[in-house]
């Protein structure tokens, strides 16, 4: 029997990219979420067993919001809302990059007076992720402003 070390993520160098932009500086969460859809199947002989009849896919996506900043993820998904896209989420950098085609549904917008205005926003994924390779080059640049960055005090943990 193989013992497999851990490595465990905090999302501190982690990178998003939605189509070709990146957004790392304002997202605080990435979370691919399976929605396995499962019956009983019952044999000839014997206890019904749990089978399989699919699994569909969704990320959410937590994120500060931003009005001044043109190109900002909140502005992103109201203005493409319905389209699909590639998103691509690295947890550390130069790690395994997962992709997917997601139908892009944006968030709230505002939020109670005197806070940081966050929102999250969960979208359907067509297919399932891909999770890719690690990189040949896996010196990727720790982004300048890491996502999850000290704006939030719990380190998302993926």
């Amino acid at each position: 029997m193989e013992t497999i070390p851990l490595r465990a993520v905090a999302l501190r160098d982690a990178v998003l990219t939605v189509a070709d932009d990146a957004y790392t500086a304002g997202v605080n969460e990435v979370t691919f979420v399976p929605e396995p859809e499962w019956e009983w199947d019952q044999p000839l002989h014997g206890d019904p067993e749990p089978a399989i009849v699919g699994v569909r896919w969704s990320v959410v996506l937590g994120y500060a919001q931003d009005f001044s900043t043109p190109k900002a993820l909140a502005i992103y998904l109201v203005e493409n809302a319905a389209q699909r896209r590639t998103l691509t989420f690295t947890p550390r950098a130069g790690g395994r990059p997962v992709t997917a085609d997601v139908l892009i549904i944006p968030g709230r917008l505002g939020g109670p007076s005197g806070e940081l205005l966050a929102a999250t926003a969960e979208m359907p994924v067509y297919g399932r992720p891909v999770v890719g390779e690690v990189p040949a080059a896996a010196t990727a640049a720790v982004p300048a402003t890491p996502l999850g960055g000290d704006t939030y005090a719990t380190p998302w943990v993926v």
